[in-house]
């Protein structure tokens, strides 16, 4: 006897409904239909993985799905407009709903009000500042675009407290592997110690960075890129003070 999936995100549960309202029975089959591994879209739909931007509007443009319905579970799925051969041609959603949506699955921020959701779910804040894994992102105004839902036991699991995280979003190359560009990541804000060896949310000056941070003997910090194309920064004592750590 099969083991029971475990799902350990609503986005994960739309993902699969999705799928199998589209008439594929298993993940392989519409992993091959999208061009993707299947044990990256399992992580998806189990919860393991976050997917990022990209992923989310390939399912907009297949599927007709409404993005902001996929993050959020609010507004209409619109899975009935669509045609179950993912190659016809869709129909336009509108405009606005897809701006905003987009902007929400792409954004960034600091921690704003968490709700509780059902079964031990929690919804974290999605806001839109971006946080540079390249050499910098300027950081601007914080507007709140939306939610998504996580599980709080897969959030302690990480050593996260779920009450301090939000959501933010990579940008650049500078952090992969480990971090693709567009990528969503949870942010623990309540971590705001240096922790060696990690990769933290950092803010240098006037840009938000996402680096691996390294405290040297010398009490300088390192930054360091996981890409070796990106040698590592060093924040000097002219910039220290200027180092705040927003969070793990």
């Amino acid at each position: 006897m099969g083991r029971k999936p475990i799902v350990n995100s609503e986005l994960g549960r739309r993902l699969t409904q999705v799928r199998e309202a589209a008439g594929f029975k298993t993940r392989k089959e519409l992993a091959a239909t999208l061009e993707m591994n299947a044990e990256t879209l399992g992580g998806y739909e189990r919860g393991t993985s976050i997917p990022d931007h990209a992923f989310l509007k390939l399912y907009k443009d297949k599927f007709g799905i409404s993005i902001d319905w996929l993050v959020t579970g609010e507004g209409e799925m619109s899975l009935s407009d669509v045609p179950r051969s993912p190659w016809e041609p869709l129909l336009a959603q509108d405009r606005a709903m897809y701006e905003r949506a987009m902007r929400a699955v792409t954004g960034t921020g600091v921690l704003g009000p968490v709700a509780t959701g059902p079964s031990g779910f929690i919804h974290l804040p999605l806001f839109d500042i971006h946080a540079s894994a390249g050499l910098g992102m300027p950081v601007g105004p914080e507007v709140q675009l939306g939610a998504l839902a996580l599980d709080r036991a897969f959030l302690r699991a990480q050593g996260a407290n779920p009450e301090n995280c939000s959501i933010i979003a990579a940008s650049g190359d500078s952090m992969e592997p480990s971090i693709p560009n567009g990528a969503l990541l949870v942010v623990d804000h309540g971590q705001t110690e240096i922790r060696h060896g990690h990769i933290m949310v950092v803010n240098v000056g006037e840009d938000l960075l996402v680096k691996r941070i390294r405290r040297r003997l010398d009490g300088l910090v390192e930054l360091i890129s996981d890409n070796p194309a990106y040698p590592p920064e060093t924040v000097g004592r002219d910039m220290i003070d200027q180092l705040r750590i927003v969070g793990r």
